[in-house]
């Protein structure tokens, strides 16, 4: 009761006082909004004591949604204002949280201290609306910090995330601090990510860590990717982490692919023994983000030791990054076993070698094709052939996978084979499957070398055929097709998008970095484009370390 009592005077006397304030309906326009908020900023933090019906508040609320939206920087006075005025007791009342978001959308530096002046450290964790505003306030002003970028306010926010007690705030603070990329950030950071008790405070950490992309985080950088804590991994993170650090987390990974790393070895030791061809798979992925070709012949060993204990993880591993480095030498052992009909390693190993774009490999892909060779394969397993023939999902996944990836390699001479393969093959749907894709190789005897015929395919109606085009380009590497290739990173196909970055990163500029940033904002929110955004977010990385060093 006494609650509301107060809340009523409160109301009360807002009402009063802001019934002779500026406070008026600013409409869509940016310029009026801010002045009404320069005018009326104390006026309308005191309006969000009133119901969320009472037009006052609505015209406050309205007006700091504005000039946040517009990003007016003219509003950033009397935005501070309203984050000077004291949280309050009444439920709802979130007028530093709602400046803040605003100053965070405005991004100028003017409002750092003002921000950092309204965290409140002694935020309680009750059931108080106080404290819930506040809280909440806390989140908010992290939030803005890190969208400025302020390295001033990186005290503030440590502090922060010792002081609150309330998970989503720390979360906020950690996250802000990756934006800011302020090193002394880099210590807490690495506390957090080994020791928190959270697994999302643990997992954001690490993102943080790699957006600071500081090579003092390294070592801990590669403990996490080997880290599980509650069932969650954190290699995905870890590893994107140390892409994003370069070429300093190299030899820290060498050294850990040669089992001299004492931490990663005692994080196996204590689930039962140091796996050495999982360690090497996993430092090798990294290192074949990073193009650093030393990693070709520790990759090389894990493969092969991975195929004598028949494991189909570690092999999964070693595959791309062996493809990423297009080294010949990976050539042979890939070939040797993309004959597998298991379509899980056979997809890898085949997408391997073209990448690497070796086409000598590809008289022995076309057999691979065919319902003849699954079955022989499938009975040397001991199975009949009605049995092996009835897998149809297995049969026609392993068909399927080889004609992708043959198609996307073979070339003129490869033509009359695969169309053979196409007239006997037995099966309707491998028939339409393999017909489909014959517009490659026949393209193939159609542009054969000439870079700008493979760079106009790149605006075919058919995706497959864009996909195509983008590997042909990544063989052919010649610089006047770049404009063409930086438009298909943003193809709304993924596997010509994959095949397009894959491309652009083997000789692109840093002309499609904005258009990159464009599409990643674009496609933030969007379950699409997940997993070859990640490879898109790489090249970025890639770009802007290239032209940093240049």
């Amino acid at each position: 009761m006494r609650t509301t009592q107060t809340t009523l005077i409160l109301a009360g006397f807002g009402a009063s006082l802001i019934a002779c304030s500026g406070i008026s309906d600013c409409e869509q326009d940016g310029e009026a909004c801010a002045a009404m908020l320069v005018e009326s900023g104390a006026a309308c933090a005191e309006a969000y004591q009133l119901k969320h019906t009472e037009r006052k508040r609505k015209y406050c609320e309205h007006a700091v949604d504005v000039v946040g939206d517009q990003e007016i920087a003219a509003a950033v006075p009397g935005l501070i204002a309203m984050l000077k005025a004291p949280h309050t007791n009444v439920p709802d009342d979130n007028h530093v949280q709602d400046a803040a978001k605003a100053l965070g959308e405005i991004k100028d530096p003017a409002a750092v201290d003002a921000l950092v002046a309204a965290l409140d450290m002694k935020a309680g964790t009750s059931s108080e609306p106080r404290d819930k505003m506040a809280n909440r306030a806390n989140e908010a002003i992290a939030e803005a910090l890190g969208e400025i970028g302020a390295e001033e306010a990186t005290p503030a926010l440590l502090e922060l995330m010792d002081a609150s007690r309330n998970d989503h705030v720390v979360l906020k603070a950690v996250r802000a601090l990756g934006q800011i990329e302020d090193e002394r950030a880099v210590e807490k950071l690495e506390d957090v990510a080994l020791n928190h008790p959270n697994k999302f405070m643990r997992k954001n950490s690490v993102i943080a860590l790699g957006d600071i992309g500081s090579p003092k985080a390294v070592d801990t950088l590669i403990q996490m990717m080997f880290i599980e804590y509650q069932g969650v991994s954190f290699y995905r993170e870890a590893s994107f982490a140390l892409f994003q650090v370069g070429e300093p987390a190299a030899e820290p990974l060498l050294e850990t692919m040669a089992m001299k790393n004492e931490a990663v070895n005692a994080i196996f030791e204590k689930s039962g023994g140091i796996k050495e061809s999982a360690i090497k798979a996993k430092c090798g992925f990294v290192l074949g983000d990073l193009r650093d070709e030393r990693a070709v012949e520790p990759l090389l060993e894990a493969f092969q030791e991975a195929v004598e204990k028949r494991d189909p993880v570690v092999l999964g591993f070693t595959a791309p990054p062996l493809g990423a480095l297009g080294d010949e030498r990976a050539v042979k052992v890939l070939a040797e076993e993309m004959g597998t009909i298991d379509q899980s390693l056979r997809d890898p190993f085949m997408q391997a070698l073209v990448m690497i774009g070796d086409q000598s490999v590809v008289d022995d892909m076309i057999p691979l094709i065919t319902r003849r060779d699954f079955v022989r394969k499938c009975r040397r397993m001991g199975n009949s052939r009605q049995a092996c023939v009835s897998e149809e999902d297995s049969m026609f996944g392993a068909q399927e996978t080889a004609i992708d990836h043959t198609t996307n390699l073979a070339g003129a001479e490869h033509l009359d084979a695969l169309e053979k393969v196409l007239e006997n093959e037995p099966s309707e749907r491998i028939q339409k499957y393999l017909d489909a894709r014959m517009v490659r190789v026949r393209t193939a005897a159609e542009c054969q070398d000439d870079a700008a015929c493979w760079a106009g395919k790149l605006k075919s109606d058919d995706p497959l055929l864009r996909e195509r085009a983008a590997w042909d380009l990544k063989r052919l590497k010649d610089p006047s097709t770049l404009d063409a290739l930086a438009e298909a990173l943003d193809d709304s196909n993924r596997k010509a998008r994959y095949a397009a970055i894959q491309a652009y990163w083997a000789y692109g500029d840093d002309r499609a970095v904005d258009l990159i940033r464009k599409t990643l904002k674009k496609e933030e929110s969007s379950a699409d484009f997940v997993r070859v955004n990640e490879d898109l977010k790489r090249l970025l990385v890639h770009l802007k370390r290239t032209e940093a060093s240049a």
